[in-house]
Parts: structure tokens; C-alpha cells; sequence
């Protein structure tokens, strides 16, 4: 008789890390995915809401390790807190590669490299605007956020 064989505890298996694949796709995928539909409702301001939301995504994954890592380090966890977020960053900066940058700089200026430079110039601003925050109102940055409390 053959020994029954069963699954250690705390130990992902196939269906759970599918799971986890398709819960951290599905916003990125969701966005690709249904471009045209956003195209047709927005029109030409869809590209640049793809930019922002990838580029908002890409600093979520970012900013997960970092808060953890400073504020509450006994709670950060290698797996949920490492691994995951930089997962989620490859994917994330993958898709605004190839789904941003190289698309749209293949097309005309209209449409095409205008977007990113309008993407870029924008981004570029905000950083300065924050530079600027930091510099002239340094307070705004020394209170810690009411969310990091409840962590």
C-alpha cells in the first residue's frame, strides 16, 4: 500500500501561487487589457492615464519594502513584503516598456512621441514640485502619516 503523501503547513502550492499571480496581474492586466474600451471613452488622454497608473503601480511596489523596512521592521515579511512587491515592479516596469515606450515612440507625433514626452515633462515637474517641498517645507515631510499607525 502506498504511503498517502500530504502538504507541509505554511507552504504555497501551485493553486496558491496562481493565486497570487493573478491577483497581482489583474490591475495591470486589467488596464492592458482593456485599453480600447478606455481609448473609446477617454480618447486621447488614455495613454497618458496607462503612463500614470503603471508609473503609480511601480511606486507602490517600491514604496511596500521601504515602509516596512523603516517603520515597522519586526512586521515586514521577506515573502509578502520582498518578494511580492518585486515581482509586481519587473511586471509593472515591463509592461510600461513595452506597452509605452516602445508603442507610442513608433508613431507619429500626434499620438505617438508627443505622449511621452508629455508623460515625461509632467513627471519630470511633479519630482522638482517635490524637490522644491522638501527644500522650502521640510515640516511636511517630519509627521509621520495617520496609515503607518495602524500598520
Amino acid at each position: 500500500m502506498a504511503k498517502e503523501t500530504k502538504l507541509k503547513g505554511g507552504v504555497l502550492g501551485v493553486l496558491g501561487v496562481a493565486s497570487m499571480g493573478a491577483v497581482m496581474m489583474s490591475p495591470a492586466l486589467g488596464i492592458y487589457g482593456n485599453f480600447g474600451p478606455m481609448a473609446l471613452t477617454a480618447g486621447k488622454a488614455t495613454p497618458e492615464v496607462v503612463f500614470f497608473v503603471l508609473t503609480t503601480y511601480i511606486f507602490v511596489s517600491i514604496a511596500n519594502p521601504v515602509i516596512y523596512l523603516r517603520f515597522h521592521k519586526e512586521k515586514f515579511n521577506f515573502f509578502w513584503n520582498g518578494v511580492i512587491p518585486f515581482i509586481a515592479l519587473i511586471i509593472n516596469l515591463y509592461l510600461l516598456y513595452k506597452a509605452f515606450f516602445v508603442e507610442y515612440w513608433k508613431g507619429d507625433w500626434a499620438m505617438g512621441k508627443t505622449v511621452i514626452m508629455f508623460a515625461m515633462i509632467w513627471m519630470i515637474l511633479g519630482f522638482i514640485y517635490l524637490i522644491i517641498l522638501k527644500k522650502y517645507s521640510p515640516a511636511l515631510f517630519k509627521n509621520q502619516a495617520l496609515y503607518l499607525r495602524e500598520i
